[in-house]
């Protein structure tokens, strides 16, 4: 790998599981943008949120991704709504390729109901509750992660190795 590969999605999409099997199969490391943050940080992404507000968490998340583009050619997933920001976009676009990791938002529902972490250490990013949260969501954000993407990969009915193994094909076969 000569760049960076990041994979955007909306939270559930399995941007982590897949990155990190990504990163075993070209040997370079793995890093969760959000992951990052809360180590940095040493709170989770919740309590950053309710402690100090949405737009300190997205300066938070902006400085990563800046960081992390500077870093050796690495696999990194970002949180759902790092590419609301151009300059996220801007910087994605400079260091790297981009993946969007799409499924169905009644998949990604039932994903995100089965694990306990996604509501314990995510925040709500709206008044809405649950499934209508992430249709919101997925509306909301599909522009911009179209925007930066370089290739897009449905996971609704497939499993992170058959993902693993298209993602790879395309970048073995992309101008990178």
């Amino acid at each position: 790998m000569n760049s960076h590969l990041y994979l955007v999605g909306l939270r559930g999409v399995g941007k982590t599981t897949i990155g990190q099997q990504l990163a075993a199969r070209f040997g370079v490391d793995f890093v969760d943008v959000d992951r990052e943050i809360q180590a940095r940080d040493g709170r989770t992404i919740a309590q950053i949120f309710s402690e100090s507000g949405e737009a300190e968490f997205r300066e938070l998340e902006a400085g990563t991704i800046d960081r992390i583009a500077r870093l050796s050619p690495t696999v990194v997933a970002l949180g759902g709504g790092a590419c609301e920001r151009q300059e996220n976009r801007d910087c994605l676009k400079r260091s790297g390729k981009v993946v969007w990791l799409t499924a169905s938002v009644d998949r990604l529902w039932q994903r995100i109901s089965d694990d306990p972490q996604s509501t314990s250490q995510r925040p709500a990013l709206s008044e809405r509750d649950g499934l209508s949260e992430l249709i919101w969501l997925e509306q909301r954000r599909r522009a911009n992660y179209a925007a930066c993407a370089d290739f897009t990969w449905d996971t609704s009915l497939r499993t992170p190795a058959e993902s693993v193994i298209a993602i790879a094909t395309w970048w073995e076969n992309a101008d990178n």
